[in-house]
């Protein structure tokens, strides 16, 4: 729950993905963070449990959070619940992010189950995730998170549940102890990156504002040396924004919340096409 409470604390705009294994309390854990997305007056991240908002999603009638989850025989995630349908007159997230929220601070849909997105779904939902209102803020759930299709899953920001706290280790503290990305990250390959990662957290730990600009050309130049661990298999904006993320658990596990803040859109940038360089700088310029 460290990472949690810092990005909701930081009202990250990046979408979550909330994933573990099965009963690993996704749903609890997702119901958490979208009361404090909710909550008028959140206390360090967390909601204050009082405020109108907070009281109306107890009850489950708060008007301003969207359930989206798998339906009919087909048991899937379908276009008509991501925009308007005349087929499907039911709720859709185009509609609902389409106007402010009615009492809260924040507007949230909450998808279920998220790896059952049919494609159609899954493609129409890429402009809003990338590119929401202000207010919308996203949480996904799975238990499969492996199955989710690739072009959302590496949109969000993940939050693994029922691995414990990342203290044991940089590949833990990177990864968020999630055992199938612990396991990826500590094979042979990824070896000197890790090793050149330490290395560039240590010199980033003692550096000035006067270094800001070497500090940014060394995190770029990790991103490629990435890129060629992974393999043919990532491209290099997905390298990009995966560092990203590994740097942005390392600020939770230190309770950084504001820098966190930051490479929130570092990571929302890079996946619009950003220039990296420039997001890089401008980062590391304004610690």
């Amino acid at each position: 729950m460290r990472l949690a409470h810092a990005l909701t604390r930081a009202d990250a705009e990046a979408p979550l993905l909330v994933a573990g294994e099965e009963g690993a309390g996704q749903d609890a854990v997702s119901e958490i963070i979208a009361c404090a997305f909710l909550c008028l007056n959140p206390i360090d991240g967390s909601a204050c449990g009082e405020c109108r908002a907070c009281s109306s999603f107890a009850r489950q009638v708060c008007p301003d959070i969207l359930v989206v989850e798998p339906s009919g025989k087909s048991d899937l995630i379908t276009l008509g619940q991501i925009v308007p349908d005349r087929a499907n007159l039911q709720p859709n997230v185009r509609d609902f992010l389409g106007a402010m929220p009615a009492i809260s601070r924040n507007k949230v849909v909450l998808v279920q189950r998220a790896e059952r997105f049919n494609a159609d779904a899954a493609n129409a939902l890429l402009k809003t995730l990338e590119e929401p209102p202000p207010w919308g803020r996203f949480i996904l759930t799975s238990d499969a998170a492996g199955r989710i299709i690739t072009t959302v899953r590496s949109r969000c920001l993940i939050i693994h549940c029922d691995y414990g706290e990342a203290e044991d280790g940089l590949v833990s503290v990177l990864t968020g102890g999630a055992p199938d990305a612990v396991a990826r990250l500590s094979e042979a390959r990824f070896a000197d990156f890790l090793a050149s990662f330490g290395t560039w957290l240590s010199s980033l730990e003692n550096s000035s504002r006067g270094e800001a600009l070497r500090i940014s050309e060394e995190f770029q130049e990790l991103a490629e040396q990435l890129r060629v661990a992974s393999g043919e298999e990532m491209e290099p904006r997905f390298a990009r924004a995966e560092l990203v993320k590994m740097y942005s658990n390392w600020l939770a596990s230190l309770g950084r919340a504001a820098e966190l803040a930051s490479t929130l859109w570092m990571h929302r940038a890079i996946l619009g096409n950003a220039n990296f360089g420039y997001v890089a700088d401008a980062h590391f310029t304004g610690r």
